[in-house]
């Protein structure tokens, strides 16, 4: 068994050109507010995250600003394993769905650090029930 080894877990902000996607990311990972504008190209920060006694590996990536000519970047799409959508418009297709899916969501403020916290544990939560569907937690017992 690998030991305690945080689990590698990875997680796109995604949305539109100067919605907060830095200054969220900025402000959960650093613990300051960013308030000057600078477009972001991409950037991708690591913090572990503590999430029912497990240490999560988290990589964030700050994806730059999409427009309504952007195209969802491959390196967006593959191996991410949630994504945080600041102010992006969504629709969902497909009434069974949308009736039975439940998705978490949270309001929040990067200038205030209210509930950024939040955001990040929510979307582990997320990412977690999908990888685990029927709750099964790993167990700190090893059969040998």
């Amino acid at each position: 068994m690998a030991g305690n080894a945080p689990k590698p877990r990875t997680i796109a902000v995604l949305g539109s050109r100067a919605v907060g996607k830095s200054s969220l990311t900025i402000q959960f990972v650093e613990n300051h507010f960013v308030d000057s504008y600078y477009p972001t190209i991409e950037n991708t920060f690591n913090k572990v995250i503590r999430y029912r006694g497990q240490e999560i590996a988290a990589e964030i990536i700050d994806t730059a600003g999409q427009d309504e000519h952007s195209i969802l970047n491959s390196t967006h799409a593959i191996g991410i394993h949630g994504y945080i959508l600041p102010s992006v418009p969504i629709v969902l297709v497909g009434k069974d769905l949308a009736l039975q899916w439940h998705c978490a969501w949270t309001e929040a403020s990067a200038k205030h650090n209210e509930n950024i916290t939040r955001i990040f544990e929510l979307m582990i939560s997320e990412i977690e029930k999908n990888l685990n569907p029927n709750g099964d937690e790993q167990s700190s017992c090893v059969v040998v």
